[in-house]
């Protein structure tokens, strides 16, 4: 009889914590729920300026081809470009970047805004070196090696192939989105 009291009063007790804890875990997911929706829409938007900085107004279009969000970029209600965010996989998982494609087709800008590269080595894919390469380049982008040279690419990453042919597709996916979008 004692031991099924003891084993009822620990079922009890059990179900009594976990309860207060799942109530605790409600209320800090209520009260951060709000800032950290807050914080990533102004992440998102600082983003769409720093590729397409001309834009003033950002509006959401279908996206396709790869790419997970699609914006028409305007200046004072006159076209300036697109806005692309695109989810390539790169070495250690999916790579998130902001792309922004002048009318003109070209790139005007590239963003990483997540990624899980290997230190040391792909996770230079942030370094303004590599991704002020993209700037001015259109469809056709190839990643060269060590000695290449040739015209509508961009350098690898030494050491991090996979990742720098990851963001150029990524790239590539936010161009073929919107190539059929009008411009010049």
């Amino acid at each position: 009889m004692k031991d099924e009291n003891s084993s009822a009063r620990l079922i009890i007790t059990l179900t009594l914590i976990t309860l207060a804890v799942a109530g605790l875990l409600g209320l800090v997911n209520a009260v951060t729920a709000a800032p950290i929706a807050r914080k990533q829409t102004e992440t998102k938007e600082a983003a769409m300026h720093a590729v397409l900085p001309d834009a003033d107004t950002f509006t959401a279009l279908d996206a396709e081809n790869g790419v997970t969000a699609l914006y028409e970029a305007k200046k004072g209600g006159t076209l300036v470009g697109w806005v692309c965010e695109t989810a390539p996989s790169g070495f250690g998982g999916k790579i998130g970047i902001t792309v922004g494609i002048a009318v003109d087709h070209t790139v005007a800008g590239i963003k990483v805004s997540s990624h899980s590269e290997t230190a040391g080595l792909g996770a230079r894919l942030v370094e303004s070196w590599f991704t002020e390469q993209y700037k001015g380049l259109s469809a056709g982008i190839h990643v060269r090696k060590a000695g290449q040279t040739a015209d509508n690419g961009i350098d690898a990453i030494s050491g991090a192939t996979v990742t720098s042919k990851a963001v150029t597709q990524g790239v590539e996916q936010a161009l073929a989105a919107t190539s059929a979008l009008g411009g010049k």
